[in-house]
């Protein structure tokens, strides 16, 4: 179908058009990169967050065995 543009002009648009589309399914490509990264970012903050809870966790529990908090404790009667 005639378009009335010269030959070498129409071929000059369908390259313009082929470099338009790879462009674009390079930019679909870089959005599709974006979201398997920020899927990621979120999977390792919960991981840390999670490993953080486990490490408070285990710090509430050593301190649970030593008997909590320090404290100073008066000596034995008679030992002066």
């Amino acid at each position: 179908m005639p378009t009335g543009f010269s030959p070498v002009a129409e071929l000059l648009m369908e390259a313009s058009r082929r470099r338009l589309d790879r462009m674009q399914a390079g930019n679909d490509g870089l959005h599709q990169v974006n979201a398997d990264l920020l899927e990621q970012i979120q999977d390792l903050r919960q991981h840390i967050q999670m490993r953080q809870e486990v490490l408070q966790q285990r710090r509430s529990r050593r301190l649970g065995l030593r008997g909590g908090v320090y404290r100073i404790v008066d000596p034995p009667a008679g030992d002066s």
